[in-house]
């Protein structure tokens, strides 16, 4: 590898693959290299085209017309923005960076003012990147001198969105901005909570908190959803919204897995959303003195930058983008998930996220596509299993190979951890099976439209195909009417969860059998699901299945909870609620039992229906044999 394609593997990499789209700036903002972007050079061009606007009249027509036909020569001219961190300049130009022009462009790329297709615009960034002041002044461009158009603002709550006095708020930011404006570019306003109207144009801007009625029956141009990721009602809002635009500006730092921000970031079904990534070291100011290491040896990127003689490089891991901002930011950071969400963009490392994000990384190297998929037809009367028809939307997927329809799988100790729903459609039954042997799941079956009844003959007949496999379910709510099912077709082979009233009582079984969780018996099951995976002793094929342990993080008193249910799914199998999660997570356990009680099939009443089944295939067995 030369020298210049390894620089430039090691700057893709420090910056986080960072993605901006490269419009040619020039073609939509003509006038825009007229702006000096030094700080000084700037104040001063400002200074002399105010002046002059002011004694000439055609002049400053002349830059009216300017300003509307280039946005970014607007905001760079006669934009201002408030730094309140900053105690001795708190008001200052608003000079844009390369990056802010470049997501300028693309929101009003977006809303339809190039002419070009209306679409979403998800942005993901570092903090302090001037993110919410750069989407404020991407609507007070058209909202200045467009015609009739209609914004939305929405935070997660409405102190965010307008607040008297606060400067944080969006609608403060905004009703800054056109205060700032000279007399020739100020136009009339009705300047209330929570609204903004220009009186010349008619264009406005509303704004509303993220509550689930927000933008209920509206239409608008354009949405802006700032801090999306922090939204407590953030899948309900994407449902809201999705009707009142048909362009929406998604804008966050990362908050975990479990958000609607992360959901739609992973949903790669909208073709046409803008995916935008601004890690800090893009950021001048934050990037100078930019560092890393590759393969344990220092590495400055920054040529021009002079560091303090006394200055001590952190090492932290190869291609781990540093400097002497982002140390500071490190050090004043509360704990490593800060780190992880406001300034590396780390989803996985920003939540409260149960699963350890390396586990998971190392069990996604294991997943394969299923060698079948089908259905196992059954008799529905005896719940014995008949033969596999292959077909491409079958619930059932296998990851071992079945020759014929009638071929049963290989003989081994197999194991059924089983999540059951009522069948409603509103979440997932699920059936996990696993070789206890190879510690390895093996195949799963799931379905939201059978009934607890018919997917426990379902599952007894699937556990007859694995060798008599042993099952263990989730028992409260429909798990009762699957396990009375399971008990009347007389599979015994079952799971019945130990009580024990102190540490050295002998367990007793529950009269009635499955898996009974509680918020702790939840966590204990998880945990150890957990403990099996980091330790390498299960192997999951099933991509969704890890999909969904990403959205389980720790709740409030360090309960478990799945963050990634969507309220408005409620037909399709997915991710409703982790219950493919459950139902491995049950596997597992299965699969230790069935080690540690190596039959806890019940003795069968002598002349019950089992009982005289099991003799007659006896019988046939002995009379085939005598053959």
């Amino acid at each position: 590898m030369n020298a210049s394609v390894e620089m430039t593997d090691v700057l893709s990499r420090v910056h986080n693959k960072s993605l901006l789209t490269q419009h040619d700036v020039s073609k939509v903002c003509p006038y825009y290299h007229l702006a000096p972007k030094d700080y000084l050079p700037n104040l001063l061009f400002r200074q002399d085209l105010t002046k002059r606007a002011m004694e000439d009249a055609q002049f400053a027509d002349d830059l009216w017309v300017m300003c509307k036909r280039d946005g970014l020569f607007f905001l760079n001219v006669f934009g201002w923005s408030r730094d309140t961190k900053e105690p001795t300049q708190p008001i200052r130009p608003f000079i844009t960076h390369p990056y802010q022009d470049q997501v300028l462009v693309e929101i009003w790329d977006a809303a339809g003012l190039f002419g070009g297709r209306r679409r979403d615009v998800h942005i993901k960034k570092s903090r302090d990147m001037i993110l919410t002041w750069t989407c404020v002044a991407a609507h007070i461009w058209p909202f200045v001198f467009w015609d009739m158009i209609a914004y939305l603002w929405v935070s997660r709550k409405e102190e965010y969105v307008w607040k008297a006095g606060d400067p944080k708020a969006l609608f403060s930011r905004g009703s800054f901005m056109l205060d700032m404006l000279p007399p020739f570019l100020q136009p009339p306003l009705e300047d209330k909570k929570l609204h903004l109207q220009n009186l010349l144009n008619g264009a406005a801007i509303d704004g509303e908190s993220t509550t689930e009625n927000a933008s209920a029956g509206d239409k608008r141009g354009q949405i802006l959803l700032d801090e999306f990721a922090l939204s407590d009602n953030g899948f309900a809002m994407l449902v809201a919204t999705s009707q009142a635009a048909d362009s929406r500006v998604f804008n966050s730092t990362p908050r975990g897995t479990g958000t609607a921000f992360y959901e739609i970031e992973q949903d790669q079904s909208n073709k046409l959303m803008t995916r935008i990534r601004l890690h800090w070291p893009i950021h001048p100011e934050h990037g100078a003195g930019l560092y890393t290491h590759v393969k344990g040896r220092l590495m400055i990127l920054d040529k021009e930058y002079q560091f303090p003689a006394d200055f001590e490089f952190v090492f932290d891991a190869d291609y781990k983008a540093r400097s002497p901002w982002y140390d500071i930011q490190c050090q004043r950071a509360g704990s490593k998930r800060e780190i992880a969400q406001e300034l590396d963009m780390n989803d996985f490392g920003a939540g409260d996220a149960w699963f350890d994000d390396e586990d998971l990384r190392t069990a996604e190297q294991f997943v394969r596509p299923p060698f079948l998929r089908g259905k196992l037809r059954i008799d529905m009367e005896t719940a014995e299993p008949k033969e596999f028809t292959e077909f491409p939307n079958g619930n059932l997927e296998l990851w071992i190979p079945i020759e014929t329809a009638t071929e049963r799988p290989v003989p081994a100790r197999y194991v059924v951890g089983c999540d059951i729903s009522a069948g409603t459609g509103a979440s997932d039954s699920t059936a996990c099976i696993g070789n206890a042997d190879t510690r390895e799941k093996v195949a799963q079956l799931v379905a939201n439209d059978i009934g607890p009844h018919e997917f426990a003959e379902l599952v007894v007949a699937l556990c007859r195909w694995f060798n008599d496999a042993f099952l263990g379910w989730e028992a409260p709510g429909p798990g009762r009417q699957f396990g009375e099912r399971v008990l009347e077709l007389g599979y015994g082979n079952i799971f019945y969860q130990s009580e024990s009233s102190g540490p050295a009582a002998k367990p007793k079984k529950n009269e009635i059998p499955g898996w009974w969780p509680t918020n702790q018996t939840k966590q204990t099951l998880l945990a150890f699901y957990r403990r099996v995976w980091a330790r390498g002793d299960f192997v999951n094929r099933s991509d969704e299945s890890i999909k969904q342990a990403r959205r389980y993080q720790f709740g409030p008193n360090n309960t478990v909870i799945y963050a990634g249910q969507r309220s408005d799914d409620a037909s399709g199998t997915g991710d409703n609620h982790g219950d493919l999660v459950i139902g491995d997570a049950l596997c597992c356990k299965m699969m230790f039992e069935r080690q540690r009680i190596p039959d806890t099939r019940p003795e069968v009443p002598k002349n019950s229906l089992y009982w005289y089944r099991r003799e007659l295939e006896m019988q046939q067995a002995e009379e085939a044999n005598a053959w």
